[in-house]
Protein backbone atom coordinates (compact mmCIF):
# COMPACT_ATOMS: atom_id res chain seq x y z
CA UNK A 1 0.00 0.00 0.00
CA UNK A 2 1.07 3.58 -0.61
CA UNK A 3 -0.34 6.96 0.37
CA UNK A 4 -2.18 9.00 -2.29
CA UNK A 5 -0.80 12.54 -2.51
CA UNK A 6 -4.17 13.80 -3.72
CA UNK A 7 -6.34 12.76 -0.76
CA UNK A 8 -4.11 10.85 1.69
CA UNK A 9 -5.90 7.50 1.27
CA UNK A 10 -3.95 4.26 1.27
CA UNK A 11 -3.92 2.78 -2.24
CA UNK A 12 -2.90 -0.67 -3.47
CA UNK A 13 0.57 -0.72 -5.10
CA UNK A 14 -0.95 -2.09 -8.34
CA UNK A 15 -3.40 0.82 -8.85
CA UNK A 16 -2.69 3.37 -11.58
CA UNK A 17 -5.07 5.96 -10.09
CA UNK A 18 -6.43 6.57 -6.60
CA UNK A 19 -9.94 5.06 -6.50
CA UNK A 20 -11.10 7.78 -4.10
CA UNK A 21 -9.91 11.02 -5.75
CA UNK A 22 -8.56 9.93 -9.18
CA UNK A 23 -4.99 11.12 -8.55
CA UNK A 24 -2.53 9.66 -11.08
CA UNK A 25 -0.08 7.18 -9.51
CA UNK A 26 1.44 5.82 -12.75
CA UNK A 27 2.25 7.94 -15.82
CA UNK A 28 -0.58 7.54 -18.34
CA UNK A 29 1.89 7.97 -21.24
CA UNK A 30 4.76 5.59 -20.43
CA UNK A 31 3.60 3.65 -17.34
CA UNK A 32 6.39 4.89 -15.04
CA UNK A 33 5.51 4.56 -11.34
CA UNK A 34 5.32 8.13 -10.03
CA UNK A 35 6.69 8.97 -6.60
CA UNK A 36 4.59 11.06 -4.22
CA UNK A 37 6.53 14.30 -4.79
CA UNK A 38 6.73 14.06 -8.62
CA UNK A 39 4.73 16.60 -10.65
CA UNK A 40 6.35 15.40 -13.89
CA UNK A 41 7.20 11.89 -15.07
CA UNK A 42 11.00 11.51 -14.92
CA UNK A 43 10.85 8.99 -17.77
CA UNK A 44 8.89 10.87 -20.46
CA UNK A 45 8.48 14.38 -18.97
CA UNK A 46 4.66 14.33 -19.05
CA UNK A 47 2.90 16.54 -16.49
CA UNK A 48 1.09 14.43 -13.90
CA UNK A 49 -2.69 14.45 -14.29
CA UNK A 50 -4.38 16.25 -11.40
CA UNK A 51 -7.78 15.08 -10.23
CA UNK A 52 -7.30 17.23 -7.15
CA UNK A 53 -4.83 19.97 -6.41
CA UNK A 54 -4.26 21.26 -2.89
CA UNK A 55 -4.52 25.05 -3.00
CA UNK A 56 -5.51 28.11 -1.00
CA UNK A 57 -8.07 30.43 -2.60
CA UNK A 58 -7.04 34.05 -1.93
CA UNK A 59 -9.92 35.55 -3.91
CA UNK A 60 -8.32 36.88 -7.09
CA UNK A 61 -5.52 34.29 -7.14
CA UNK A 62 -4.83 30.76 -5.94
CA UNK A 63 -1.72 29.56 -4.14
CA UNK A 64 -0.69 25.98 -4.81
CA UNK A 65 0.36 24.25 -1.58
CA UNK A 66 2.62 21.98 -3.63
CA UNK A 67 3.98 24.00 -6.57
CA UNK A 68 3.47 22.48 -10.01
CA UNK A 69 6.59 22.98 -12.09
CA UNK A 70 7.71 26.52 -11.20
CA UNK A 71 4.20 27.81 -10.55
CA UNK A 72 3.29 28.77 -6.98
CA UNK A 73 0.44 31.23 -7.61
CA UNK A 74 -1.99 31.78 -10.49
CA UNK A 75 -4.37 34.70 -10.96
CA UNK A 76 -7.83 33.15 -11.33
CA UNK A 77 -9.21 35.55 -13.91
CA UNK A 78 -7.78 35.89 -17.37
CA UNK A 79 -6.73 39.44 -18.25
CA UNK A 80 -8.32 41.34 -21.16
CA UNK A 81 -7.10 41.16 -24.74
CA UNK A 82 -4.08 43.32 -25.55
CA UNK A 83 -0.86 43.12 -27.50
CA UNK A 84 2.17 41.38 -26.00
CA UNK A 85 4.09 44.49 -24.89
CA UNK A 86 1.02 45.96 -23.15
CA UNK A 87 0.51 42.62 -21.41
CA UNK A 88 4.14 42.67 -20.20
CA UNK A 89 3.53 46.14 -18.75
CA UNK A 90 0.85 44.64 -16.45
CA UNK A 91 3.46 42.51 -14.64
CA UNK A 92 4.61 43.74 -11.22
CA UNK A 93 5.42 42.53 -7.69
CA UNK A 94 6.81 39.21 -8.95
CA UNK A 95 3.82 38.41 -11.23
CA UNK A 96 4.77 37.44 -14.77
CA UNK A 97 3.27 36.13 -17.99
CA UNK A 98 3.62 32.33 -18.04
CA UNK A 99 5.91 30.33 -20.31
CA UNK A 100 4.23 27.93 -22.74
CA UNK A 101 4.94 25.05 -20.32
CA UNK A 102 3.28 27.06 -17.52
CA UNK A 103 0.22 27.60 -19.74
CA UNK A 104 0.00 23.87 -20.43
CA UNK A 105 0.04 23.29 -16.66
CA UNK A 106 -2.69 25.87 -16.06
CA UNK A 107 -4.79 24.24 -18.78
CA UNK A 108 -4.45 20.83 -17.11
CA UNK A 109 -5.31 21.99 -13.57
CA UNK A 110 -7.87 24.70 -14.37
CA UNK A 111 -10.91 22.51 -13.69
CA UNK A 112 -9.85 21.52 -10.18
CA UNK A 113 -8.56 24.92 -9.01
CA UNK A 114 -11.41 27.25 -9.86
CA UNK A 115 -9.41 29.07 -12.53
CA UNK A 116 -11.69 31.09 -14.81
CA UNK A 117 -12.96 29.01 -17.71
CA UNK A 118 -12.53 31.74 -20.32
CA UNK A 119 -12.40 30.19 -23.78
CA UNK A 120 -9.60 32.22 -25.31
CA UNK A 121 -6.09 32.23 -26.69
CA UNK A 122 -3.46 33.24 -24.09
CA UNK A 123 0.05 34.70 -24.41
CA UNK A 124 3.20 33.00 -23.19
CA UNK A 125 6.70 34.47 -22.94
CA UNK A 126 8.23 31.57 -24.88
CA UNK A 127 9.80 32.69 -28.16
CA UNK A 128 9.07 30.61 -31.25
CA UNK A 129 12.55 30.79 -32.79
CA UNK A 130 15.38 33.16 -33.64
CA UNK A 131 13.94 33.61 -37.13
CA UNK A 132 10.51 34.54 -35.72
CA UNK A 133 11.69 36.90 -32.97
CA UNK A 134 8.46 38.89 -33.04
CA UNK A 135 6.34 35.77 -32.39
CA UNK A 136 5.58 33.90 -29.16
CA UNK A 137 3.82 30.64 -28.38
CA UNK A 138 0.17 30.85 -27.32
CA UNK A 139 -2.31 28.30 -25.97
CA UNK A 140 -5.93 28.07 -27.09
CA UNK A 141 -8.00 27.38 -23.95
CA UNK A 142 -10.92 26.15 -26.09
CA UNK A 143 -9.07 23.04 -27.24
CA UNK A 144 -5.70 22.95 -25.46
CA UNK A 145 -3.91 23.58 -28.76
CA UNK A 146 -0.53 25.34 -28.92
CA UNK A 147 0.09 27.83 -31.71
CA UNK A 148 2.02 31.06 -32.16
CA UNK A 149 1.19 34.67 -32.82
CA UNK A 150 2.82 37.93 -33.78
CA UNK A 151 3.36 40.09 -30.68
CA UNK A 152 1.24 42.87 -32.23
CA UNK A 153 -1.88 40.67 -32.18
CA UNK A 154 -4.26 40.87 -29.22
CA UNK A 155 -4.72 37.93 -26.88
CA UNK A 156 -5.68 37.34 -23.27
CA UNK A 157 -3.25 36.33 -20.55
CA UNK A 158 -2.90 34.92 -17.05
CA UNK A 159 -0.29 36.03 -14.54
CA UNK A 160 1.71 33.62 -12.38
CA UNK A 161 4.29 33.77 -9.58
CA UNK A 162 7.14 31.32 -9.19
CA UNK A 163 7.87 29.38 -6.04
CA UNK A 164 11.36 30.85 -5.72
CA UNK A 165 10.45 34.53 -5.96
CA UNK A 166 10.81 35.09 -2.21
CA UNK A 167 7.09 35.63 -1.58
CA UNK A 168 5.80 34.63 1.84
CA UNK A 169 3.13 32.01 2.20
CA UNK A 170 0.13 32.70 4.39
Amino acid sequence: MRKCRGCGSLVDENCNFCPKCGYELVCRICGYKLEENFNFCPSCGELRSFASVDFIDHGYFIELKNPVGNIMMIQKEVKGAMNFNDALACCSDGWRIPTIDDLKTIYKIKDVCGIEQNRCVCWSTSAVSDELRNHVWCLDFNYGIVGYSDKEGEHYFYLVKERNNGSKRS
